[in-house]
C-alpha cells in the first residue's frame, strides 16, 4: 500500500511542473466506450454493473479497460449486501463478529475499486476523461500564447 500523498495527475503536472522528477510522456490512454459486461455476472451483479456503467459514462470516464474493475465492484457490493443479511440473522456473537470482519474486508475492496474508478470524493479530482487532447498540447498553447479551444 503506497504511502503519502496521492500522485499529481498528468494534467497537473504539465501545468505545475514537478521539481522531483519530470512527468511521464507514456501514461496509457485508453479509448471511451462501454465495455460488455462479464458472462460470469449473477442477476443482482448485473444490476450493480448496470448503475455503475450509467454513473461512469454520465462523468465520461468509462473505458473498456475498466471491466474487471467493475466485476470486482460489483461482486463486492453484492457480497456485502449478503454479509450485511447474514448478520442481521446470526444468533451468536462470534458468528456475528466473523461476518463483520468478511464484511469489512470486502467493504475495503470495493472501496478501492470506487477509487480507482473515480467514484469516490476524493478520487473526482484526480480521474480524467480518457481520450482527448493530450496535457502537453494544452501546454505549449499556453506557452505560445495562443486561445484554448
Amino acid at each position: 500500500m503506497p504511502r503519502g500523498r496521492p500522485r499529481k495527475p498528468a494534467s497537473l503536472r504539465a501545468i505545475e511542473g514537478s521539481r522531483a522528477r519530470p512527468w511521464h510522456q507514456t501514461e496509457p490512454t485508453y479509448p471511451p466506450g462501454t465495455p460488455d459486461p462479464p458472462v460470469s455476472l449473477t442477476a443482482a451483479e448485473l444490476v450493480y454493473w448496470q448503475y455503475y456503467v450509467q454513473q461512469l459514462e454520465a462523468i465520461g470516464v468509462l473505458t473498456p479497460a475498466d471491466r474487471d474493475a467493475l466485476r470486482l465492484l460489483c461482486e463486492a457490493m453484492v457480497v456485502i449486501d449478503d454479509l450485511k443479511t447474514a448478520t442481521s440473522r446470526a444468533r451468536s456473537a462470534r458468528t456475528k463478529a466473523a461476518l463483520t470482519n468478511r464484511q469489512r474486508q470486502w467493504t475495503q475492496t470495493a472501496r478501492l475499486c470506487l477509487s480507482d474508478l473515480g467514484l469516490s470524493p476524493v478520487s473526482r479530482g484526480r480521474v480524467g476523461k480518457p481520450a482527448g487532447e493530450r496535457p502537453e498540447a494544452r501546454l505549449a498553447a499556453l506557452i505560445a500564447g495562443r486561445p484554448r479551444s
